[in-house]
């Protein structure tokens, strides 16, 4: 369709953005559905076949929805793919092979619940209205974080269910419910790095799961107090750890590459180490990065509204963020740009209101665009500039150090470009090591 009509698939993108968005919800009426049919067929052996036609139709209603239709599809990257599918796969292994009634009804709460998480946009954007609460996509809202950690004490509360419930085979490699769970979950924290980047995952989900896998295995605890001991205790020795043992990333006290010429040697010369490299990188795949930006609106102030101004796509309003973000051919662009004075240092350094106050070189090094990111720190952009999350404040610099330090076939770029800033601006901060305990301590709990 959108290889027939340009533009059409991504209009309807945005036409049924809300639909797709109601996973959860969707999961779990084809679960249920599928569930009393599943009863039905125990009672009576009569009307099998249009039980099982029901189940085959609801299954294909259900890979429609869960699949966006097909509209999320990313070609060219092989293991992204493989994950996607896996994080989709695990309910369907569910659906067919569950036979009794009472493993249908924990089936179907459980990867409901799970699929649940792609609903926080409607939380935002239709139940927060509601009740008088004005929060926007993109930036931190105290609100969304408390519904998020709240969604996986429940994700918790129904895996332990999940293993332990009424009928419920548990753990093994002989049973369905091990296989379907262990695919769904594994590509959940893994697709994105999502158990580092989402602190709900971080702090509730993940330690919640190993804490029942492993009263599971090991206790079967009325109220788990073995395995809460093993928790509480690894995470006292990392607290330990971490406060009279651990180190915090300095950060030089300003930074401007007008100033260093030194700076500027380094990048130049870098920028020869790379150039091979990066002219291998993929461009000519439409990236799901590009679907965002060329659905995702901006939010209209009161004024704006009744101004009657057009609502503006991201594409529109934040161009150079959209370069950073979908593409290593996106760096010509950006060059040609800067040589005709199209975009000022500033413009290199603009935040985007609409996504956490983010900068374009945050984009370009996170989602590793190696070659925007060369261009972006050759003409200006500062790395040290923070984009607000939903619990710190993270620069591009930290950014780069968790995707491993590297810049295209230069493994240790950063710290080396990160310590040339330190010498070139000392910081200003105290040294960890002399901060008052207190001190460091509320910030390792902080971070966690």
């Amino acid at each position: 369709m959108h290889v027939l009509e340009p533009g059409r698939a991504l209009e309807l993108f945005r036409q049924i953005q809300a639909f797709l968005a109601e996973h959860g919800f969707d999961a779990r009426i084809s679960a249920f559905l599928a569930e009393h049919g599943l009863a039905q067929a125990c009672d009576q052996e009569t009307g099998r076949l249009c039980v099982l036609v029901s189940k085959y139709l609801l299954q294909m209603f259900l890979a429609l929805v869960l699949w966006d239709f097909g509209m999320q599809f990313q070609p060219g990257n092989w293991l992204m793919i493989a994950m996607y599918n896996t994080h989709h796969v695990g309910v369907f292994i569910a659906l067919q092979f569950r036979n009794e009634v009472e493993q249908a009804f924990q089936d179907s709460c459980f990867f409901a619940w799970l699929w649940a998480i792609h609903s926080f946009g409607l939380v935002l954007e239709v139940f927060f209205p509601l009740i008088g609460i004005r929060a926007k996509e993109g930036r931190h809202s105290y609100e969304l974080d408390f519904v998020k950690h709240l969604y996986s004490m429940v994700t918790v509360r129904q895996f332990y269910l999940y293993l332990n419930g009424h009928g419920q085979p548990g753990l093994a490699c002989d049973n369905y419910q091990s296989w379907a769970l262990g695919i769904m979950i594994a590509s959940r924290y893994l697709l994105h790095d999502n158990w580092r980047h989402r602190e709900f995952f971080r702090r509730i989900e993940i330690p919640g799961f190993c804490i029942v896998c492993v009263d599971h295995f090991f206790g079967c605890d009325v109220y788990m107090h073995r395995a809460f001991g093993l928790f509480f205790g690894l995470l006292f020795t990392y607290i330990t750890h971490a406060v009279f043992f651990g180190n915090v990333r300095s950060m030089p006290a300003n930074y401007d590459l007008e100033e260093s010429s030194k700076l500027q040697r380094f990048l130049e010369q870098e920028a020869e180490k790379t150039g091979d490299h990066l002219e291998k990188l993929p461009t000519d795949y439409l990236s799901f990065m590009v679907q965002w930006f060329e659905t995702k609106t901006c939010k209209q102030s009161k004024l704006e509204r009744a101004e009657g101004k057009p609502v503006q796509l991201w594409k529109e309003k934040w161009p150079l963020h959209c370069l950073a973000a979908t593409g290593a051919k996106n760096a010509i662009t950006l060059s040609k740009m800067l040589e005709d004075r199209a975009v000022t240092t500033a413009d290199l350094n603009a935040q985007m209101t609409d996504w956490h106050n983010s900068a374009p070189l945050q984009w370009s090094v996170n989602l590793r665009n190696h070659a925007v990111t060369l261009v972006l720190l050759q003409n200006g952009a500062n790395p040290y500039q923070s984009a607000t999350s939903a619990s710190s404040a993270k620069t591009a610099v930290d950014l780069a150090f968790a995707k491993g330090g590297g810049l295209g076939n230069c493994r240790n770029f950063w710290s080396r470009f990160h310590a040339l800033c330190l010498e070139e601006w000392p910081p200003l901060d105290v040294p960890w090591g002399e901060r008052p305990v207190h001190v460091r301590f509320l910030q390792v709990v902080k971070a966690f």
